[in-house]
């Protein structure tokens, strides 16, 4: 045990430097409920909590140090800031730019690596990962990257290689066992998948893909009790640690569970310190969970929330866009859009759902504008080249739509 509470105390700071203050701050929750008299941890716990408290002034100072000190270590730390707050497109122009002037960086390209697996763009990722393995051999959080990079691509023999080897080393690494499951059972090994997924549990009761990955099985299996019990078990172990709450929420939401999920949404924001990126994080996904209600009248009451404790919540003005969309105030749609888009430029959803916006709008200019951007960051989501086809060809652009209709056959012929 005195092993793990070192790992999980040097991730903490690691996640701290780097910026990432809600992966510091989960960390820290689960060391301090194995040993609550470690006094290192109570002290960098205190400092998390003041920068998870005032997140827009942690961003401004980090924007204000890069201006007036342009240069490597102030673009790190900008990069690094925005990493942990979620602004992945932002942050991976900033740590692309240093990988041009310092191309064997290894905390930029790992940065980069993970972000790219984040932000789904597993082939980048792979490239960048592979490189920092080689250069950084034992990094674990690279290595776990790399390995959902490969489970998600097909690669299942490199992936069961990468988790097999961190079982032996880095067992006690959240997910590992999961995934090394997951991995199992699409080559179709169900009695080790299973073991691995027991194990998952055993040692993270409160690991939200892990709970998915067994109750997934189980219902396979058609053993819905055992399904229902790891869903109200592994709620129960997320209840201990705020850190968990949101995690185990968002997946439940996934899982159509929205009841569940927003049962435990509430209860995290009873819990959750007042202010802070943490809690507009959960009102947010709060909202989330009541899109599929088609007044949105409640979703854009916890998104306006969200804003309300942080101005600059991207997550938040792209969900108040699509709720405007839902509303047909397609101008207030663009205004939540472009002030998200200015935020994280690049981020494919909200640039196809304004292209959306201006089509509906009667601005097919700017519509195929916005759908050509979101098909350049993801050239093989079939689902973007059918929806700006459709709405080409109700614009009368026949020529162009074709062109979208035959390339989005070609990516999903079903």
């Amino acid at each position: 045990m005195t092993e793990y509470i070192r790992w999980m105390y040097e991730e903490a700071q690691i996640a701290f430097n780097s910026c990432d203050y809600e992966k510091a701050f989960s960390t820290l929750l689960m060391l301090l409920e194995e040993d609550s008299t470690h006094s290192l941890a109570q002290e960098l716990m205190i400092k998390v909590q003041g920068k998870r408290e005032k997140p827009a002034a942690e961003l401004r100072a980090a924007e204000q140090y890069f201006r007036n000190n342009p240069g490597t270590q102030s673009a790190k730390k900008l990069a690094f800031t925005l990493k942990g707050f979620t602004r992945y497109n932002a942050a991976k122009e900033h740590f692309k730019d240093i990988l041009k002037d310092s191309p064997v960086d290894t905390d930029a390209m790992s940065a980069l690596g993970i972000i790219c697996t984040s932000l789904e763009d597993y082939e980048e990722a792979i490239e960048l990962l592979e490189e920092t393995r080689y250069l950084r051999p034992g990094d674990s959080d690279v290595l776990f990257s790399l390995g959902l990079c490969y489970n998600q691509t097909g690669r299942l023999d490199d992936a069961l290689e990468i988790f097999g080897s961190m079982k032996l080393s880095y067992g006690y690494h959240a997910g590992v066992n999961g995934w090394l499951g997951n991995t199992l059972e699409k080559l179709g090994r169900l009695p080790e998948a299973y073991a691995c997924y027991i194990e998952e549990l055993k040692k993270h009761p409160a690991y939200a893909d892990g709970v998915k990955f067994l109750a997934e099985y189980y219902g396979k299996t058609g053993d819905i009790k055992s399904r229902e019990e790891v869903y109200e078990e592994g709620i129960a172990s997320a209840k201990k640690s705020a850190g968990d709450i949101s995690n185990m929420a968002n997946m439940l939401v996934r899982q159509r569970r929205l009841t569940q999920a927003r049962d435990l949404f509430n209860y995290g924001l009873e819990k959750e310190l007042p202010g802070g990126y943490g809690k507009s994080l959960l009102l947010n996904n709060l909202g989330v969970s009541y899109l599929d209600d088609e007044s949105g009248n409640k979703a854009m009451e916890y998104f306006q929330k969200s804003l309300d404790v942080f101005s600059l919540n991207h997550n938040s003005l792209h969900n108040m866009g699509l709720v405007m969309k839902m509303k047909s105030r397609y101008g207030e749609a663009e205004k939540y859009l472009l002030r998200a888009l200015e935020l994280e430029p690049g981020w494919h959803l909200s640039l196809a759902l304004l292209g959306e916006v201006y089509f509906k709008s009667g601005n097919p200019a700017k519509g195929y504008e916005y759908y050509a951007r979101a098909i350049g960051r993801k050239p093989k989501k079939a689902r973007y080249r059918a929806e700006a086809a459709h709405y080409l060809y109700k614009a009368a652009m026949y020529k162009e739509s074709q062109e979208h209709v035959i390339k989005a056959l070609e990516l999903d012929p079903v």
